[in-house]
């Protein structure tokens, strides 16, 4: 058996026992995945067990095949000059075989005229150390796959040739932010933005955990919206363990790196069939209903199965997240002493706080993007919102959204999908609306408010809000709906719903700042 042999084999050993390597499970949870991995390989429980001591005790080469005591061994070259001739060419790559000879018989005088070239040369290729190996820095690649859905997620940016139009008519290149998951190949979340800062990435992320639950890991691009401090301590808060991919390391994101090509391929040429430039909104109808209807419906040849199948057969519990404590996790945290007259200092300005906490210290919650008003907490408990002590007068100008023109008439395959996509949409609408609703201003009152105001929602933004309703119990319609103008006025349409609906719970819930 060759090197190359060897190699194939210990490389299928450690994809049998991926998942149960540097992972610290519970017994229980242990003992049923190695059975599942001994009934998917067709081996015993016990063969699992001792490749996973093999590779703790060894690392790579333990797994790899026993072979003879005196397999290798050079009859023509003694060992000990073959192991100096390896440790010269590790010493220096460059160094030529001609010239590790004559270094070979200045050391010993009985190695003189005993040492081929044509032998050296077939040892160094067996043992990898030729020059032309080490200077390319050959690396093993290990192809893997988690054996549960939400066990990882893999994200990352990608730039295609798509193109929107704003209000004015301005020309923008739109990117994706996308998220798979390993092992069923569902795409957890993905939307098209025209930005590249940090909060794509903290919108993407909220969608996908409010729809699917949280991971166990997310596997992210080394890009600085990725790796900045709040995607960071957000994973920390919601218990997702954060792996980076190494920098220019495209093959360690191979799934959703595929998954961008298949995008590539299949969506991006049919929207460069549209007569017209779309808006943001319409391209993002157009990619979801892509998504939903086409890709999580065909059958992935890695998988066997359509990615939906897949998740849908996976009975593994969803680890979902109340939209209070999602929301809570993209804060970043400071702590603060209160002045003696209830006044912190945050970015500069003065905040003020409950009299109470004059002259304690408190914890200070806010969002990176947005400090009009900060969360204050003591001890683990929330205390409440305080807004700077000197609010400026002026609010933004809000300038009106100009009204798209209509679409030309027409078919093509992404108008097809969009109404299979808005016609399941209508049926989950439907079946939300025929909820109890008393005659004052219930959950169903919030809805069609954001809707009149905003856009229509989604099943999982409708979700959303309910969470918002029962969190607040109970609101106000006019506060609601002034508040809500006012924070739009501001800051416009395209935030995601938390923003707006945080905005909504501010007004209703009496403010720790106000007035002195």
């Amino acid at each position: 058996m060759d090197e190359q042999q060897q190699t194939t084999i210990a490389l299928h050993r450690y994809a049998i026992i991926d998942d149960l390597v540097g992972v610290d499970l519970a017994c229980g949870e242990k003992s049923a995945l190695l059975e599942e991995l001994a009934a998917t390989h067709g081996l015993s429980v016990s063969t699992i067990k001792r490749y996973v001591r093999y590779y703790g005790e060894s690392g790579f080469n333990g797994l790899l095949p026993k072979t003879r005591s005196d397999a290798g061994i050079s009859r023509a070259i003694p060992p000990e000059a073959l192991d100096i001739a390896f440790r010269l060419r590790r010493e220096l790559p460059s160094r030529s075989t001609p010239t590790i000879i004559r270094m070979l018989e200045q050391e010993r005088e009985e190695w003189r005229g005993n040492i081929r070239r044509s032998t050296l040369d077939d040892h160094f290729r067996r043992a990898g150390l030729t020059r032309q190996a080490l200077r390319r820095e050959r690396k093993i690649r290990r192809k893997f796959g988690k054996v549960r859905r939400n066990l990882l997620w893999e994200a990352d940016i990608c730039i295609p040739q798509l193109w929107v139009r704003d209000d004015q008519g301005q020309k923008h290149q739109a990117i994706v932010v996308a998220a798979i998951d390993d092992s069923t190949r569902r795409i957890v979340h993905a939307e098209c933005f025209i930005s590249q800062e940090t909060w794509v990435v903290e919108t993407t992320l909220k969608k996908a955990i409010t729809k699917l639950g949280a991971p166990a890991s997310l596997y992210i691009d080394n890009g600085s919206q990725f790796i900045a401090k709040q995607i960071r301590e957000a994973c920390a808060n919601l218990g997702i363990r954060f792996l980076r991919a190494k920098v220019r390391d495209a093959a360690g994101k191979g799934k959703i790196e595929r998954w961008f090509r298949t995008m590539q391929e299949s969506f991006v040429p049919e929207m460069h069939a549209l007569s017209t430039l779309p808006t943001l909104l319409e391209l993002n109808r157009y990619f979801w209903a892509w998504v939903e209807e086409h890709y999580h419906q065909v059958s992935h040849s890695e998988i066997f199965d359509t990615p939906l199948n897949k998740w849908n057969s996976d009975t593994t519990p969803l680890r979902m997240v109340d939209p209070v404590t999602l929301e809570g996790a993209f804060l970043l945290r400071v702590e603060r002493t209160a002045s003696n007259t209830s006044l912190i200092t945050l970015f500069g300005r003065e905040f003020l706080i409950d009299d109470r906490l004059a002259g304690t210290r408190v914890e200070v919650r806010y969002h990176p993007r947005g400090h009009a008003q900060v969360q204050i907490w003591q001890k683990g408990k929330f205390i409440g919102i305080a807004t700077p002590y000197d609010v400026p007068g002026n609010s933004p100008k809000f300038t009106r959204i100009a009204q798209d023109k209509p679409d030309p008439t027409g078919r093509n395959y992404l108008q097809q999908l969009d109404q299979s996509r808005q016609q399941k949409l209508r049926q989950k609408v439907n079946a939300l609306s025929k909820q109890d609703v008393q005659q004052v201003f219930t959950e169903a009152s919030l809805l069609r408010l954001l809707e009149k105001h905003l856009h229509p929602l989604y099943p999982e933004e409708k979700v959303w809000a309910y969470a918002t309703w029962k969190q607040a119990g109970g609101l106000d319609y006019g506060t609601s709906e002034s508040a809500l103008k006012r924070f739009i006025a501001a800051h416009g349409r395209d935030r995601h719903l938390s923003y707006y609906l945080e905005a909504v719970l501010s007004a209703n819930n009496p403010l720790i700042g106000k007035g002195r």
